[in-house]
């Protein structure tokens, strides 16, 4: 975690600032764009380049420590599995803190013990190859900016928040083409991957965290963004009305739900949702080994799928047997996949005071990309009040 990053965090309980406790500070070497970028944004070198790889941040009102891992801020309401391996290592500087002191052991809502183990599962066996679901990532980040709709200007500080960033690769393309910094906040151990791969850019920031609780200023972000995340929480509403709060007013959010053509679009689709229903619950409490059995033949089958959709034009990167399992994974395993109507989510920007409030077309996605957002919905507003 970069030093200067501890200010910006806040305690998910009583939202309030936290002391920083650094056990293995380190100074890392920064480039030379990076240093101009902090320059023009009245950061010096000294302050920039100063990392924390572990750590301890507190809330002295709550009694709450929160540990910092593999310079990754671990900011979940409860216990995880990164606070225990923490504890094994670094337990005597927690017992160093007071008495009375402990992580936080708020109750998950519900469902999201599951998210959290299937999302951690799927991601931590992706690798970064250049390819991200079946587009480039030159292809991606050109559908990142025209998702945004607004013109980003690397000389004008903007704040970017990504709810449920993955390995963090729009993370990165927010920070390339904004001026300011780009947070991105996952409820998976995909988070630790981001940290890990992007540990050189002052810029980029990523947390552990649940989108429930997140640890940051209310009313604070430029851009608020989510792609494929929301219909994965217990409700798709609920979730964006609790991420909507971080937008500042006149910023703007953006948001990628799963649609209902997903399903009502042909007579194949609404019988591979049928076997999502059956399959879904099943394979969330199967053990490990077993699931992966199951999940090896619909992969070969994606494989097929996706190279007769080459063979008829399709603008699509060729699957492997690793990327063709995460889809299969990311079909079939986590325990919520809602579909939503484009009406439905338009009504929820206008609750929340987003106006003007525009849904995504398929015309202004790139030729050979669009047809998730045919079958899927991209909403975006800018707050008015």
């Amino acid at each position: 975690m970069w030093k200067r990053f501890s200010g910006t965090l806040q305690c998910v309980q009583c939202e309030q600032g936290l002391e920083l406790v650094p056990i293995d500070e380190v100074v890392r070497k920064l480039a030379s764009e990076h240093i101009a970028k902090g320059e023009r944004m009245g950061i010096n070198e000294k302050e920039m380049s100063a990392c924390v790889d572990s750590g301890l941040l507190i809330c002295h009102k709550c009694k709450l420590w929160y540990p910092i891992l593999h310079s990754l801020p671990v900011m979940l309401p409860y216990t995880s599995p990164l606070h225990k391996e923490f504890l094994q290592t670094y337990g005597a500087h927690v017992d160093k803190i007071g008495p009375g002191y402990s992580s936080p052991n708020i109750e998950p809502v519900p469902g999201e013990g599951f998210v959290l183990k299937s999302f951690s599962k799927e991601w931590l066996e992706y690798s970064y190859d250049d390819v991200l679901w079946t587009w480039t990532y030159k292809e991606r980040e050109e559908i990142f900016l025209a998702e945004i709709g607004v013109e980003p200007s690397p000389s004008t500080p903007s704040s970017f928040l990504e709810v449920g960033c993955g390995l963090g690769i729009i993370t990165s393309f927010a920070e390339k083409h904004f001026g300011g910094d780009a947070i991105g906040v996952d409820l998976s151990l995909a988070a630790l991957s981001a940290t890990k791969h992007f540990a050189d850019n002052p810029f980029l920031h990523f947390v552990e965290s649940s989108l429930w609780r997140l640890p940051l200023q209310k009313k604070n972000f430029d851009l608020v963004y989510s792609h494929g995340v929301l219909h994965h929480t217990f409700s798709t509403e609920k979730a964006f009305k609790t991420i909507s709060q971080y937008c500042k007013q006149q910023g703007h959010t953006y948001i990628w739900v799963y649609g209902d053509l997903s399903i009502n679009e042909s007579i194949v689709r609404r019988f591979a949702y049928g076997v999502e229903l059956v399959m879904r619950p099943l394979l969330n409490y199967l053990p490990e080994w077993l699931t992966n059995l199951i999940l090896s033949p619909i992969a070969c089958a994606y494989i097929l799928i996706n190279q007769m959709q080459q063979m008829m034009g399709e603008q699509r990167q060729s699957y492997n047997f690793s990327r063709a399992m995460h889809a299969a994974r990311d079909r079939l395993t986590p325990l919520f996949a809602h579909r939503t109507s484009a009406d439905d989510v338009i009504s929820w920007f206008k609750q929340e005071g987003f106006d003007p409030i525009q849904q995504l077309s398929e015309s202004e996605i790139a030729p050979g990309l669009e047809a998730d957002f045919r079958r899927n919905i991209g909403v975006r507003g800018r707050k008015a009040n």
